[in-house]
């Protein structure tokens, strides 16, 4: 799912002066405002490693913070160096978090953070699964959770642009479970997000 909006930087690489697992800096505070490429994807490469990407969860004049560094395939990718060039992609980045929490408060279209959101023992936010049948309506999103710890009343999921709760990102949407989920360590929630488009025409 790829959503329209943001920000785009007008130079085609800038290069930075530093670099973090979850972090890049530009070179004399270029970016406009906090949070002004908030949900964006930054792309970041240089001469000895490939190109990797990471979700911008949020942003100061002068750092990008992500969730971490991702290869294309979606793989963990290695922090890129110091200097490398680095290119912010135009419009909002898709969707394809999940992230769960205990919290019993009523979804609202004005959430901008899950509350209470699980970030430990196998329930943190993971990269959901997409699947699409062409000639249809619909697309889910799915993940199963394995929990290495014992949660209670499981309640509502999330669904963002960065990969950890950490880097934030944009919430998209959420929504209560169709059932409160109790686990012990060792047991799975399996959790699909279905959406549905307008029909064409």
């Amino acid at each position: 799912m790829w959503l329209p909006g943001g920000h785009a930087r007008a130079d085609s690489l800038i290069v930075a002066t530093a670099t973090s697992a979850t972090s890049l800096t530009g070179t004399s505070s270029p970016f406009t405002s906090t949070d002004f490429y908030k949900g964006q994807i930054v792309v970041a490469e240089e001469s000895t490693n490939a190109p990797v990407w990471g979700n911008i969860g949020t942003n100061s004049t002068s750092v990008l913070t992500v969730d971490s560094w991702h290869n294309g395939d979606d793989s963990a990718g290695n922090t890129p160096g110091s200097t490398a060039n680095y290119f912010i992609m135009p419009g909002q980045g898709p969707a394809r978090y999940i992230g769960l929490t205990t919290d019993t408060g009523t979804p609202a279209v004005g959430d901008t953070t899950l509350a209470s959101e699980i970030t430990t023992n196998g329930l943190q936010r993971a990269l959901a699964t997409f699947a699409h049948t062409g000639g249809t309506t619909t697309f889910t999103l799915a993940k199963t959770f394995t929990a290495s710890g014992t949660f209670t009343n499981v309640h509502k999921g999330g669904l963002f642009t960065a990969g950890t709760n950490a880097a934030g990102g944009v919430l998209v949407a959420d929504t209560n479970l169709n059932a409160d989920a109790t686990l012990a360590s060792g047991d799975s929630i399996a959790v699909t997000w279905t959406w549905t488009l307008p029909a064409a025409g």
